[in-house]
This record gives structure tokens, C-alpha cells and sequence, in this order.
């Protein structure tokens, strides 16, 4: 299978490339130099296969050329150079990552570190507010304060919001408690936002928020019950606009042009190219996100090659359009939603059957598509859902089988009402379907609500990708059972190995502004943050508290401290000592029987961890 998918190798070596060159810190070969090495060993490629040299030599080449490609554009791409000293910001809003009563999240640019005025510097950076006022996109903003780096390994062994923030491409975050707005960002009203009006019109105010996230992929408006129904079902995936639903818009658009069938064959093919301003007009109404980017180039060109009769290879397609993304950003790699979207896509192009399935009268056809690409799109996630969430939907399988199809009634119905809203026909009687079948989701959804779930779960990223190789060579050489075997069995050794590390006794000290450690003892984890400034609470449910969700037994010790005493000496337990002088602050001992060193000298990034004796 893999042998006749040439992009298959070709996607590798250029993943390969790209992770390699993220593990880099600094530049150490030019930009200028590296494409130099791409174009030779391109022409050399491309030499030994017109002097019919052996198949290996220009092989070689070729994944070379394709290696280095994959460094260099992450090499070209990459930000977090150190930026000059200063004191004070101009950032412009990019983007609105939460918006909650007491803490803010923007994505900002620079504009400049001392006036706007002067040359733009480009660094991505967080804005975390704590404020009362709402900042639009696009507004321009002063921040007295200097830019953080966002450390690299922020959180050992564990998956968190830096490593997300760094896979965005943002380097330096900063925090404070007040900006000055000084230009206001002029918004202009989308297709989207007039829909997302009529969505508010039409629809009852308990169907307003599963109406906007199916039909335009806006989860905002989501009740907090309906949220935890999805995420506690392992059904999230079904609110988050992906390739199931361009799916369900090309079953629709079948249904409208069922005349093709009449036709002959090569015209009802062509016919088939007028579905591609359409899907591509749907991509932009839900934001060009990379699921869905992926699934509409992959039916554009399925189209394409169906309208000149041209065979397509899924796996190859898919593998193509990754390429192509990834060229254009690859950053993209350690996007979540590009991760989870085309493994769940890979994991659906080895199911064997599709041909027999495809014969089916078109209501079994529709049925049983939904479910399967709803289990093998399970099974393509779970790994990476699991170390990115620390969750295992457990029944997220069997939940699976109906929550697709309920999903193609809500979408169908939601599409209906909004075209019969366009031509002022009466809603009534689709509306009240449409809660009904809503109200059949949840009480669906609601069976595998209590269930009893897995417990917390936590992997590495190479126990994730193990894991999604070992489920997908399973799949593809099911006759090989030596093979899953040895696979499985490394993969538990290693995740074992790794459970091991995360337990060892040892002293956390985390990259925190306020001054906060962790006493590791096995299962045990005894924490020290020092409540020096309103920030203490939200930094201790940011880092802290998701660190001893990997302990059973767990102990917080908020330390309080009079905001005018500049210099404190506590004892922790057994023989620690901690000391405090604004704005350092130290850890020694009395003891010899503690730590391997005798004194520690905290400084608040990154993250690190002393082991005891």
C-alpha cells in the first residue's frame, strides 16, 4: 500500500526536517547557504535519474533535497530572537483567544518597543490582561512593560499552554493590569457575522449554540452543559468544523443535483466541478481553520480528477496536501487541530471496504460511511487526543455510531432552515424538528455521560506517536501479529519508563513570576507558592495545579507575605529552607541527606528540576 504512495516518503523526510530543525535553538548555517545545498542536490536528483544511474543515488538526493527543504523554511520561520532592552510596548491585536470577567488572552504583534512611529519589529506575543475593558482586533495598544520569552519546556513531561503558544509560532508573552487603547480597530461585518445574526434570530436561545457551532463553527455560544455533554463524551471533534462536515455539504449538494444521474457519465462527472466555488465559499464561512482547509482541498481535487477521469490515491492525496500546507507553513506541524485532522484522515484512507460500501442503496451508503469514518477517526486521534488533553474519551467509540448521524439530521435541517429564512417560507415546523433531533443527541450523549471514566491520563509525545504507529500498522499488516506485539510492547515500556522519571523524588521549580515549588515523593506532591501578588491564584491554577494532577496524594501551601516586607525565611520541611529577597529568591539546607547540592539559586524561567538523593 505505502510502496505505490510516493508523497507518503516524501511527507516523512520533510516532517523529519522540520522537527529537526525545531529542536535547534539558534541559526547556525545562513538561510542563503541552505538553499544553495536544496538546489544542488535538486539538480543531482535530477542528473542521475537522465544518466539512468541506480535507483538509490538520486533517491537519496531527492529526500535529502526534501529534508533540508522542511529545515530551512522552519529555520526562515522561526521567531524568538531576543529583542533589544525596553520598557514599554506597542502591541496590535491579531486575535481574541479568551475573553473571561477577570483574565484576558490576546494575540498580539509588535508594532514597535518604544513608538509607534518607529521601524515594526516582528515578534508574535500573548497578551494576558487583567482587566475589565474589552479590546477589539486590530486596535492599537500601549503596554508599559518588557516582553517574556515563553520558555521551551515550560512543563516536563507534559503537554501545556506554552508548548501551544511556541507550536503558534509565539515566543514572548506579557502580562499586566492595564493598557492604554490607542487607536480602536475598525471592524468590518462578514457573511459570517450576518449568518451568526440570523442564526440568533431564527433559532431559540437553547438551540442558538449548537446551531452556530455546526453551521459556521463558532463554539462561543455554547452553554457550559452543552460543552461538558460534548467533551465528557469524547464527541468534540463533532463541534469543531472538520472533514465530516465538508462530507455532509457534498452529500447535500448530491441530493440537489440528483439530476446528474440521468445524465451520461463524463458530463454528470464535469457537473460535478460546480461543487468547488461552493465548498470553497463554505471554507471561508468557517474561517479557513486547517481541518477544513485540508478536507476541501482533498474534495477539490477528487473532483478535479473524477471531471478528467483521472484515478486518485486517498493516501497519496492526503499526503500531497499535507506537503503543500506544510510548505506554506510549517508551523502547522504542531498545530492541534492539523495533528488531529489529517491522522484522523489517515486512519480512514486504510479501511479496505470502501469500494463494496460505495455499491450500497445511498441511505445504507450514508449510514454506514458516517460510522466508520467516525470509529477510524477515533482510532487515528486517541493517541495525540490523549497526550494533548491528558483524556481518553473511553466511550467515545460507542457514543460514535449514532452522534455522526445525529449530526448529518442537525446539518441538514440547520442548512434547510437557513435557505427557507433566505426565501421568507415558514420555519416552524423545521425548527421544532430540529429540537427534536437535538433533544435525541444530548439524551444519546447523556447514556455515556456517567459512565465511570478512565483516570487522568498522561503520555509523552513519543508514547503518542508510537502508540498512532503502532494502531495504524496494525491495521495495514493485520496478518503480522509479531509485529503489533513487539510494537505494543515497546510502547508500554517506554511510557512505563517515562510514569518512572515523572515519579522520581525531586524538587520542581517552576517558571512562574510568583515564586512557587514543588516537593516530589513518588505518588506525593507537597506545594509551596508564595502569595506576593494578585497573580498568585491564577498562576497556581495555570502551572501548579496541573502539575499534581499526576500524584494521587497532593498538599497546597499558600505562603502569605506582607507586600512591604522585602526580605522572608521560611522552613519548608526536612531541613528546607526558603528564602526570599525581592526579586530573587533562594533554597538551601541544614541537612546533607536532602538534595544533591547545597544551595539553589531560583530564577523564574524555565522550568527546572533538581532529583534528591
Amino acid at each position: 500500500m505505502i510502496h505505490n504512495v510516493p508523497f507518503f516518503k516524501i511527507n516523512i523526510f520533510l516532517i523529519l526536517g522540520i522537527l529537526f530543525s525545531s529542536f535547534i535553538e539558534n541559526q547556525f548555517l545562513l538561510n542563503e547557504l541552505l538553499i544553495g545545498c536544496i538546489l544542488l542536490l535538486f539538480i543531482l536528483s535530477l542528473v542521475g535519474y537522465r544518466k539512468n544511474l541506480s535507483l538509490i543515488f538520486p533517491s537519496i538526493c531527492i529526500f535529502s533535497t526534501v529534508f533540508l527543504l522542511g529545515f530551512t523554511l522552519f529555520q526562515i520561520k522561526k521567531g524568538g530572537v531576543i529583542p533589544p532592552k525596553h520598557n514599554e510596548i506597542y502591541l496590535e491585536i491579531v486575535d481574541i483567544l479568551s475573553e473571561k470577567e477577570k483574565v484576558k488572552r490576546y494575540f498580539a504583534k509588535v508594532k514597535s518597543l518604544s513608538h509607534p512611529a518607529y521601524q515594526e519589529v516582528n515578534y508574535n506575543v500573548m497578551l494576558t490582561y487583567f482587566g475589565k475593558e474589552h479590546l477589539s482586533i486590530k486596535s492599537l495598544v500601549f503596554v508599559s512593560d518588557s516582553l517574556q520569552p515563553i520558555p521551551k519546556d515550560h512543563f516536563p513531561f507534559m503537554y501545556d499552554y506554552s508548548d501551544y503558544l511556541l507550536g503558534k509560532n509565539i515566543h514572548f508573552k506579557v502580562t499586566t493590569n492595564a493598557v492604554e487603547v490607542i487607536e480602536r480597530g475598525k471592524y468590518s461585518s462578514t457573511f459570517r457575522d450576518q449568518l451568526q445574526g440570523r442564526i440568533k434570530t431564527i433559532f431559540p436561545s437553547a438551540l442558538q449554540g449548537i446551531s452556530s457551532s455546526l453551521l459556521i463553527g463558532d463554539k462561543t455560544h455554547l452553554q457550559q452543559e452543552e460543552y461538558k455533554l460534548f467533551q465528557q463524551t469524547g464527541n468534540m471533534h463533532l463541534l469543531a468544523l472538520s472533514g465530516m462536515h465538508v462530507g455532509i455539504i457534498v452529500l447535500i449538494l448530491d441530493l440537489i443535483f440528483f439530476w446528474r444521474k440521468y445524465l451520461n457519465i463524463r458530463t454528470a462527472q464535469k457537473l460535478q466541478l460546480l461543487y468547488l466555488p461552493l465548498l470553497w465559499f463554505y471554507a471561508s464561512i468557517a474561517g479557513f481553520t486547517p481541518s477544513i482547509l485540508r478536507a476541501v482541498s482533498m474534495f477539490s481535487i477528487l473532483i478535479i480528477g473524477q471531471a478528467f477521469h483521472q484515478k486518485v490515491n486517498l493516501l497519496n492525496l492526503l499526503c500531497f496536501v499535507s506537503f503543500c500546507f506544510l510548505l506554506y507553513d510549517p508551523y502547522l506541524l504542531f498545530d492541534i487541530g492539523f495533528i488531529l485532522s489529517f491522522s484522523a484522515v489517515l486512519f480512514i484512507s486504510v479501511f479496505p471496504y470502501w469500494e463494496k460500501v460505495r455499491q450500497l442503496p445511498y441511505a445504507g451508503r450514508t449510514f454506514l460511511s458516517i460510522v466508520i469514518v467516525s470509529v477510524f477517526a477515533q482510532l487515528g486521534t486517541i493517541s495525540f487526543t490523549s497526550y494533548f488533553f491528558q483524556y481518553i474519551p473511553a466511550y467515545s467509540l460507542f457514543s460514535g455510531l449514532l452522534s455522526g448521524f445525529f449530526t448529518l439530521l442537525l446539518m441538514y435541517n440547520g442548512l434547510l432552515i437557513l435557505l427557507f429564512d433566505a426565501l421568507q417560507l415558514p420555519l416552524e415546523l423545521l425548527i421544532n424538528t430540529y429540537d427534536i433531533v437535538y433533544f435525541l443527541f444530548q439524551k444519546w450523549l447523556s447514556i455515556f455521560q456517567y459512565f465511570p471514566q478512565l483516570p487522568f491520563v498522561n503520555i509523552s509525545p513519543y508514547t503518542a506517536i508510537l502508540l498512532s504507529i503502532t494502531i495504524y500498522i496494525t491495521l495495514v499488516y493485520r496478518k503480522e501479529k509479531w509485529l503489533f506485539i513487539s510494537l505494543m510492547i515497546f510502547t508500554f515500556t517506554l511510557q512505563f519508563y517515562i510514569t518512572h522519571l515523572q515519579h522520581q523524588p525531586a524538587i520542581y521549580l517552576y517558571a512562574s513570576r510568583t515564586p512557587a515549588i514543588s516537593i516530589i515523593d513518588e505518588n506525593k506532591v507537597h506545594s509551596f507558592i508564595l502569595r506576593d501578588s494578585i497573580k498568585a491564584q491564577f498562576e497556581y491554577e495555570t502551572i501548579v495545579k496541573k502539575h499534581q494532577s499526576f500524584f494521587s496524594q497532593k498538599e497546597t501551601h499558600f505562603i502569605n507575605m506582607n507586600q512591604n516586607k522585602d526580605v522572608m525565611e521560611i522552613e519548608l520541611n526536612n531541613g528546607l529552607i526558603f528564602h526570599y529577597s525581592k526579586p530573587n529568591f533562594t533554597l538551601y539546607k541544614e541537612d546533607s541527606t536532602l538534595l544533591n547540592i547545597n544551595y539553589l539559586h531560583l530564577q523564574n524561567y524555565p522550568t527546572r528540576v533538581y532529583t534528591f538523593y
